[in-house]
């Protein structure tokens, strides 16, 4: 995986063989990309057509490796380390599994506050999120950290199994858009939703929810928490939400204004076997737009 990552220019793409790729046990790493692409010409690491790659380790997209896209992989992280970390602008990572299987940490964090890099721009879409944290870390392991991120969209993914929250847009997440997304945030959750947050030094702002499904979060679908100054032009509208443990939309913690959210039944499918499709008389339809997780490829 290092080898193919490294020989990749702007432009090129990398198709990686079907079978099971391990990271060395003295580093954790499966893949570290270090260089990027240019704009409009990334380089792309994805699976051969017609297999599929399945990585297991920890995969880091470096400050300063910009224009990358990941895709169509599986991705297991090993614990540790939160699983797919993105440090880097206009990265992409789509149309794959992510997961770490209970082993702990989130399985994807997009920036990091203490230095390690703002994430600009990125794109997470048509994935699977399941599966992230250790079940001992109650609420601080998360499907996807938004830490330190700016001008990202997080579109059309489908989340469950998250020990802390589905999206954490915590604490400096800005302008970010979180749409068409369905989480099925049910236990072993103990949050399960989307949270905006900040901390004593920051506050995330001018962000907006929309057109999610948001189901059976453990405490609140869509949640506030501000540990030092509150948030500002944050907006949660035209969601569809369904029996979360304490409430669909808590606004008890400010920063964030709700609008046009519908409380219904999504009527997903097959919930037990993890099929959130939206029935054809799913009341949701008329809400999100589209059935998002219609739309994802199969693994």
């Amino acid at each position: 995986m290092q080898r193919l990552a490294d020989s990749l220019r702007a432009g090129e793409t990398g198709c990686v063989a079907g079978g099971i790729y391990r990271a060395p046990a003295s580093t954790g790493y499966v893949l570290r990309v270090n260089h990027g692409g240019d704009a409009g010409a990334p380089i792309t690491i994805r699976s051969a057509p017609g297999v599929r790659a399945t990585l297991v380790g920890i995969v880091y997209v470096l400050h300063g490796s910009d224009n990358v896209t990941l895709s169509t992989l599986t991705i297991i992280g090993t614990g540790g380390q939160n699983t797919v970390q993105i440090m880097a602008g206009d990265v992409i990572v789509e149309d794959s599994d992510i997961t770490n299987a209970w082993k702990g940490n989130s399985c994807m964090i997009l920036g990091d506050s203490s230095g390690y890099g703002k994430a600009v721009r990125p794109i997470v879409r048509r994935n699977r999120v399941h599966e992230c944290g250790l079940l001992a870390h109650v609420n601080r392991d998360h499907g996807i950290y938004v830490n330190n991120t700016l001008d990202g969209r997080i579109i059309g993914n489908v989340f469950w199994n998250l020990r802390g929250y589905a999206i954490h847009l915590y604490p400096q997440a800005r302008h970010m858009l979180v749409a068409h997304n369905v989480i099925d945030g049910g236990a072993p959750s103990t949050r399960g939703g989307v949270l905006f947050g900040g901390d004593t030094d920051s506050a995330s702002t001018d962000n907006v929810v929309e057109y999610n499904v948001i189901a059976y979060a453990h405490t609140y679908g869509i949640d506030s928490w501000w540990g030092g100054q509150t948030g500002s032009g944050n907006v949660a509208r035209r969601n569809c939400l369904w029996r979360a443990g304490r409430g669909n939309v808590n606004t008890a913690g400010g920063g964030f204004a709700a609008r046009a959210n519908t409380i219904v039944d999504p009527l997903f499918v097959d919930r037990r076997r993890r099929d959130y499709r939206l029935s054809p008389d799913s009341p949701c339809r008329q809400t999100v737009v589209f059935d998002a997780a219609a739309q994802l490829r199969k693994p």
